[in-house]
This record gives C-alpha cells, sequence and structure tokens, in this order.
C-alpha cells in the first residue's frame, strides 16, 4: 500500500500516480506503517 504525502488516500503497490490527485507516489509503506495508518 502507498500513501499520497499530497492528499491522504491509499493507492495500490503497483500504481505510480495517485488515483485521487495524481501526485507521483513514493515507496510502498512497510507492513507496520501501514497497521499504523489504518488505525488512523
Amino acid at each position: 500500500m502507498k500513501k499520497c504525502s499530497q492528499c491522504g488516500s491509499f493507492n495500490e503497490n503497483d500504481v505510480i500516480y495517485c488515483t485521487e490527485c495524481k501526485n507521483k507516489l513514493g515507496s510502498p509503506l512497510t507492513k507496520e506503517e501501514e497497521i499504523q495508518a489504518m488505525q488512523e
């Protein structure tokens, strides 16, 4: 899972650009980051 740094939406690992705002995405979240993000 990748989280957009611009709009905060979550995207699948295979996408390069955010599906919501078209911002270029970075590296996938680690498992720990993914769990923490889902709890927010």
